[in-house]
């Protein structure tokens, strides 16, 4: 479980995010929504230890990291990270992209069975053999996104963590890129923190959704609640994101 108690963080003068409380129970699925600069890459810094709280705390299953931080590298195990730009290393192939965390953090595991479990996590997320042995250049966008979260998953982790994944898709594959996801919470039941913009991404994959406005959780519940609810900055960011879809849709 990860708990966030009443957090906040300034940057000089800028209050980032405003006594925070938020939870996410074990094999729960939370989108964070809201507009760009509202906080939610900040907060997701915070979850992972990369950002101290000016004030409260941050919990993962009942360990505050903050003041227990000697244990921070161990907790930060516990987490796959899929970066809003993949952030894979170009200068290596597809398949060291994937086992990369293994080499630094399995010693003594041969490299045969780190290949295996690359395979695997390849296949899972829809990628052939083929795939392996390029290097990122010749990936397209989608593909990069897609050996992002087998690196991710390479090491079984706990906590899946996706930043902006649909950033820089077309509507086709954004909504491939949504049905992967859908997937793998299916079949892997990990507890996953999705942090984005697009609304139709939460919608699709959250069971819950948490909108951040002016520093400040305005909006935490179901998409069905979402959709119904009487909340000004919920309807207006429902309203916008539709507009901003439709106009993706014509571009496409």
């Amino acid at each position: 479980m990860i708990e966030i108690k009443g957090v906040c963080k300034r940057f000089g003068s800028n209050e980032v995010l405003r006594n925070i409380n938020f939870t996410v129970k074990p094999g729960e699925t939370v989108a964070i929504v809201g507009e760009s600069g509202c906080g939610k890459t900040v907060l997701l810094k915070h979850v992972l230890g990369l950002l101290i709280p000016d004030e409260g705390k941050v919990m993962v299953d009942g360990t505050d990291i903050n003041t227990e931080r000697r244990h921070l590298y161990d907790v930060r195990k516990r987490f796959g990270m899929v970066f809003q730009s993949s952030a894979l290393f170009d200068s290596i192939t597809v398949m060291e992209n994937v086992v990369i965390g293994l080499k630094e953090h399995r010693h003594g595991m041969p490299i045969k069975e780190m290949e295996e479990i690359g395979r695997e996590k390849l296949k899972l997320v829809g990628l052939s053999s083929q795939s392996y042995a390029l290097k990122p250049q010749e990936l397209s966008g989608g593909m990069k996104k897609r050996v992002a979260i087998a690196r991710a998953l390479s090491m079984d982790p706990e906590y899946i963590i996706y930043d902006e994944p649909t950033t820089g898709l077309d509507p086709i594959l954004a909504d491939k890129m949504n049905n992967l996801i859908l997937h793998l919470k299916e079949k892997l039941k990990k507890t996953t923190i999705m942090v984005t913009h697009d609304l139709l991404s939460a919608f699709k994959v959250a069971d819950r959704i948490a909108m951040l406005a002016e520093g400040r959780i305005v909006f935490d519940g179901s998409p069905e609640e979402a959709i119904e609810a009487d909340n000004s900055y919920m309807r207006e960011f429902i309203k916008s994101s539709f507009f901003q879809q439709v106009e993706n849709s014509k571009k496409a």
